[in-house]
């Protein structure tokens, strides 16, 4: 009888949504560490051929989950061309349309295009979903997801929105923090014979935040939750990389808080600080200044002991509406219902 117990209670384990983002996680982390070494090296730009090369459609049809970089470029060396692939690894490519283009060396004579076909055939796997094995950016796809379903209007579940977007912070400042660079193969010589594109940072902090945004409308806990991470992107991104992306994502979700939410123009103006603060590497210490208002709000509006006693003010609960960011507008402390009496949120 113990057996089915402890099965039942470790599956429900599983299926919490904190469960499912905690794996995700790690399981973006063991992927980051084998693609993205973070002792990479900038080899400079790639130069590829003159021309439009020769097109090469892929053998199968779904999403590019690994490449044989090692045949390809054996192939390469054979019909003496440079591949460009024109997919990254996680990419869906279609049958019948362009996966890789090929330029013979110094233009001399048309590659062999059967051969070159043969060896993406054998090179190139795709599956008929993603795998996370050397997809870097599948798990961050997968907590979008989460937080996508979870502000959606049958769910309508915020603070799990923000659980996933506080994962999708940390997955985006690991890999904008490490180079992102094509994954370019040479031969014996030291000729680039493949490159393998990579994803760039601006189309990485499009995928975090573009879905979430469109569906975070009148949901200010949501909305400042992106502005966070597009702080916390900031502090973590090299500088110069990201400073014009991330201040128009910021003025995005101000935009959207705007509309749908009672976003103040302090709070607007704190966010635009704090964001312009990280990228030229500062981090001020302290309360954010929103917070620092509502309790200095409420320290103002906080009656003495004596005068509660003067007043008959309930103290032992009452004074839990002054503590949450209630203040009272009323002179007059009679009443026990705070809203009866003038008070509203500071």
């Amino acid at each position: 009888m113990l057996a089915p117990v402890l099965f039942l209670g470790h599956l429900a384990r599983s299926l919490r949504v904190e469960t499912m983002l905690r794996d995700v996680h790690e399981e973006a982390g063991t992927t980051l560490a084998w693609e993205l070494p973070g002792d990479r090296e900038d080899p400079g730009p790639v130069r590829l051929p003159f021309g439009p090369g020769s097109r090469s459609p892929p053998p199968h049809a779904g999403f590019v989950v690994d490449v044989d970089e090692e045949r390809l470029v054996s192939s390469a060396v054979t019909s003496d061309v440079v591949v460009l692939l024109a997919a990254r690894i996680g990419d869906s490519v279609v049958t019948g349309t362009p996966v890789a283009h090929a330029w013979p060396r110094g233009g001399r004579r048309e590659p062999n295009r059967a051969a070159l076909q043969e060896a993406l055939g054998q090179s190139v796997r795709s599956g008929f979903e993603r795998s996370p094995a050397r997809d870097v950016a599948h798990s961050s796809r997968k907590v979008v997801d989460v937080a996508v379903r979870a502000l959606s209007s049958g769910i309508n579940d915020p603070t799990t929105a923000v659980h996933a977007l506080s994962h999708a912070s940390t997955l985006l400042g690991d890999l904008v923090s490490r180079r992102l660079l094509p994954d370019r193969r040479a031969d014996d010589d030291g000729v680039v014979r493949l490159v393998v594109p990579q994803w760039p940072p601006v189309d990485l902090v499009d995928l975090v935040l573009e879905e979430p945004l469109h569906y975070a409308s009148g949901q200010p806990t949501v909305l400042r939750r992106m502005a966070a991470l597009l702080r916390e992107v900031a502090w973590r991104a090299p500088r110069g990389v990201l400073d014009d992306v991330l201040r128009d994502r910021l003025r995005d979700v101000v935009d959207v808080a705007a509309e749908s939410t009672r976003i103040t123009a302090s709070e607007r103006r704190s966010r635009e600080e704090s964001l312009h603060s990280a990228l030229v590497d500062r981090w001020p210490a302290g309360l954010t200044a929103e917070v620092g208002r509502r309790r200095a709000c409420a320290t103002r509006s906080r009656p003495t002991r004596a005068h509660r006693r003067r007043r008959g003010w309930p103290g032992d609960w009452t004074s839990r509406w002054v503590s949450s960011g209630w203040c009272s507008s009323s002179s007059s402390w009679g009443s026990r219902w705070p809203e009866s009496r003038g008070w509203s949120p500071c």
